[in-house]
């Protein structure tokens, strides 16, 4: 009986024109079923509910928007489900409650969420297996299924310099040792002393950068070459001179014995104007430090006119400080101080520096670099040193000639000594003392 019901009044809403063939009526709210709608409100239209506008998805993973929904996805059976961590997972703290529970519209207001909102249980990061070669654990580096390892490393350097850098540390070892039982030590400002000793030279010279030098040469810093290299030729010295009683008697006959390392060879005091090509060149040139014959032309033609003037009796630290090249000694009118014999190059200069006597000026001499003239104002004869005024040099290196004579033995010593205590074991087969 209710099907016909339904029926006849579903027949009735047609005949009244309510209802329309053919359009979508789902969604149509009959007037008259509304209870207490005034007689007015029945004669309007028909209302259809609007129909809410169906949102593109956005670019986000089915197991992320899961995540946020707290529900589970729809997966096949041979789907794997991953779902992605909490923010408070990723390593930078946990986020507040209050962080969680925000949320941003459009127009970007803070939007409260419900405190009964589902909510994904925290899930770990992923960790991602490595596959471990044999050998991992003592590789020092692994490109594919190849890899170099400490053994290898380790024998490369053993065929090279490792047996005497061994040696070094061994023997820095013994000397610390034996300078702590004998009550002696290296204090820095000992340190410091030998160091401005060693590079006294090279201050005098005019060098600045000191460091740079060592490290060229020693492949470490100042610092480090005072603490490795400098530290043990003072223990060495400590510990052979207190064995020694070197009297006055002794550097005498040290410094008679030497007295060829102790002569002054002879020397020159020189003035010098150089006529350089390449300042006749153009920038290219000058760049690539290359000068044309037309240049070389010209520097002759320069040094000819000085050479001119000169035998006219112009004063030759003026002319030098006018014309020559040489930056460093121009300004002090072309002064090299005193050379001597055998530090001069290229050779014609130094041929002909000496063979000069005192106010002569030489003819123009050509080299690689350019054209030159000399003047030599002083000569110094070769000259042995008088001992009183060089007795602390000569007694400085007889100490180190005595040190350089004794250290083998020294070592040895101290080496044999501390392997009949037992201190000393050499564990490594390759680093056992070579018969």
């Amino acid at each position: 009986m209710k099907i016909w019901g339904m029926l006849a009044f579903l027949l009735f809403c047609l005949a009244s024109g309510r209802i329309t063939a053919g359009e979508d009526n789902s969604n149509l709210v009959i007037l008259e079923d509304i209870p207490g709608l005034t007689e007015e409100g029945r004669k309007k239209p028909p209302v259809r509910q609007k129909q809410p506008e169906e949102k593109q998805p956005e670019l986000e993973s089915v197991p992320a928007r899961v995540a946020i929904e707290g529900k589970k996805p729809p997966v096949s059976d041979d789907q794997e489900i991953v779902s992605l961590p909490e923010i408070s997972d990723l390593g930078e703290g946990t986020v507040s409650q209050e962080k969680k529970q925000e949320s941003k519209t459009e127009t970007g207001e803070a939007l409260p969420v419900p405190a009964d909102f589902p909510q994904a249980a925290p899930r770990p990061m992923p960790r991602v297996e490595v596959k471990k070669t044999v050998s991992d654990e003592r590789a020092l580096a692994v490109l594919g299924d190849r890899e170099i390892t400490r053994a290898e490393l380790y024998d490369i350097l053993m065929d090279g310099f490792g047996r005497q850098v061994f040696d070094r540390m061994l023997n820095r070892l013994l000397l610390e040792e034996e300078l702590s039982r004998q009550g002696l030590s290296i204090t820095p400002a000992e340190l410091t002393a030998a160091f401005d000793a060693k590079t006294a030279n090279l201050r005098q010279n005019g060098t600045e950068n000191i460091d740079a030098i060592i490290r060229r040469q020693f492949n470490m810093t100042g610092q480090e070459y005072q603490h490795r290299v400098l530290w043990v030729e003072l223990a060495m010295k400590k510990l052979t001179l207190r064995s020694l009683n070197l009297t006055d008697a002794d550097v005498l006959n040290y410094y008679w014995s030497n007295s060829v390392k102790y002569t002054r060879p002879e020397e020159v005091r020189l003035f010098h104007i150089f006529i350089n090509p390449l300042a006749y060149a153009n920038a290219l040139d000058k760049q690539r430090l290359v000068a044309g014959m037309e240049e070389w032309e010209k520097a002759h033609a320069a040094a000819l006119s000085i050479r001119e003037k000169l035998g006219e009796g112009a004063d030759f630290r003026e002319l030098a400080k006018k014309y020559s090249h040489d930056k460093k000694s121009a300004p002090n009118g072309g002064d090299l101080g005193f050379v001597p014999k055998g530090t001069l190059s290229p050779q014609p200069l130094a041929d002909a520096a000496f063979s000069l006597k005192p106010k002569d000026i030489s003819e123009i001499i050509k080299t690689l670099y350019g054209y030159h003239l000399l003047l030599v104002t002083e000569k110094s004869p070769e000259q042995l040193l008088r001992f009183s005024d060089i007795k602390d040099k000569v007694r400085n290196d007889y100490e180190e000639y005595m040190v350089a004579a004794q250290v083998s033995e020294l070592l040895n010593r101290l080496r044999q000594e501390a392997f009949a205590s037992g201190r000393l074991k050499i564990l490594a087969p390759e680093l056992q003392p070579q018969q």
